[in-house]
This record gives structure tokens, sequence and C-alpha cells, in this order.
């Protein structure tokens, strides 16, 4: 994800105020983990198809 804020959403923040006083703390949401986890077999078999194509060809060309 190329947001800049993704990193406060996904794992959480404090939250200040504008003078910079503790307001609380917001919890992550861990979406990208969660889907990740839930997903892993299918991108296990993506990359290590991805790399063996990539090895083949370098292999091949020499």
């Amino acid at each position: 994800n190329t947001s800049p804020h993704f990193h406060l959403v996904e794992r959480g923040h404090v939250m200040k105020t504008m003078h910079g006083k503790i307001k609380g703390f917001k919890q992550g949401t861990f979406f990208f983990k969660r889907t990740v986890e839930k997903n892993r077999n299918d991108i296990r078999e993506a990359v290590g198809g991805h790399m063996f194509k990539k090895l083949r060809k370098k292999l091949k060309n020499g």
C-alpha cells in the first residue's frame, strides 16, 4: 500500500491534540495482516511460481 498513513491505520497510533497533549490511543485494524494470513497459500503459490519462472529464464539464458 502506498498511502502515507497506512502504518498508522494498520498498527495503531497515539492520538494527540494540536498542542501535542496525548488524548488516547487508536487501536490498529491489522487488515493487511489478516488478508495475508487468509490468502497465505495463494500468495505462496504465486510468489513461488514467479520466482521459478525467473530462475528458469536466468539458467536458460546463462
